[in-house]
């Protein structure tokens, strides 16, 4: 005798929506994109914001870098995950009791990674590095895209250093990047 199938509820659905995310965030990510939020909220308009998920995504929906520039930045953050372990900011964990330095020197690391991310840091300069780690890496937002997406914020002395940096980093990644993988894969062998 063939076992009968129970039949699917279709009221789970209603019961537990999808969510997404609140009304406040759905604001700031669709101010950050600049459309309008609808009374109603569609999986299609959620799918358009995931385009504001990251710094690189709203700079990248501006056009204030390229194609390119944007994978790049992506696989400078891929890389320094691969090598150490995260991409979001250190957060107090009150049980942690050894030190990160300890726990970096145990974890084995990816030889080609590591040389990858040591060729990608070496072409950059001090400033470079760090606006394109808090960008790329740690996805802070910079105040010098604010100005791009308000279009009536003044912008900073800093703001212009910071979007210098950022920007020739990324350029020196596009020009240097298929290079320092060609490097890493060879110290690897």
């Amino acid at each position: 005798m063939a076992k009968q199938r129970r039949r699917r509820s279709t009221t789970r659905y209603l019961r537990n929506p999808p969510d997404y995310g609140s009304e406040k965030l759905r604001r700031m990510k669709a101010a950050m994109l600049g459309v309008e939020v609808p009374e109603r909220v569609t999986r299609s308009f959620v799918a358009g914001l995931a385009r504001a998920s990251s710094p690189l995504d709203i700079l990248l929906h501006h056009r204030a870098i390229d194609d390119d520039q944007h994978q790049a930045g992506w696989k400078y953050a891929q890389t320094h995950r691969k090598v150490f372990g995260r991409t979001y900011p250190k957060v107090h964990i009150v049980e942690r009791t050894e030190s990160p330095a300890k726990s970096l020197e145990e974890r084995p690391i990816d030889a080609v990674n590591e040389t990858l991310l040591r060729l990608m840091v070496a072409e950059l300069e001090t400033n470079e590095r760090r606006a394109l780690e808090n960008v790329a890496v740690y996805s802070r937002i910079p105040r010098w895209v604010y100005s791009i997406i308000l279009a009536r914020l003044h912008e900073r002395q800093s703001d212009r250093r910071s979007k210098s940096a950022l920007l020739s980093a990324l350029r020196k990644l596009v020009e240097g990047l298929p290079r320092a993988m060609e490097m890493a894969q060879n110290a690897a062998k």
